[in-house]
């Protein structure tokens, strides 16, 4: 997957400027990366997510049980 560059909805709390967000997937753990910087003084914040794809089987196994106890 390539990365893909837009504008973040972040500022940067240094400078207060609009921060640039590069979100690309992660190989080993298969999950969104977003990167926020600030192209003026190089600050970076880093957040995961998981990927879109639903609940995994074994994690819907365990729901269900859990509603239904």
């Amino acid at each position: 997957m390539s990365s893909l560059y837009v504008d973040s909805h972040l500022r940067c709390p240094r400078d207060g400027k609009r921060m640039l967000m590069q979100v690309d997937q992660d190989d080993v753990s298969n999950r969104l990366r977003i990167t926020h910087e600030c192209w003026d003084c190089g600050y970076r914040e880093e957040e995961r997510r998981r990927a879109p794809g639903g609940t995994s089987s074994a994690a819907a196994d365990r729901l269900a049980r859990l509603r239904n106890a």
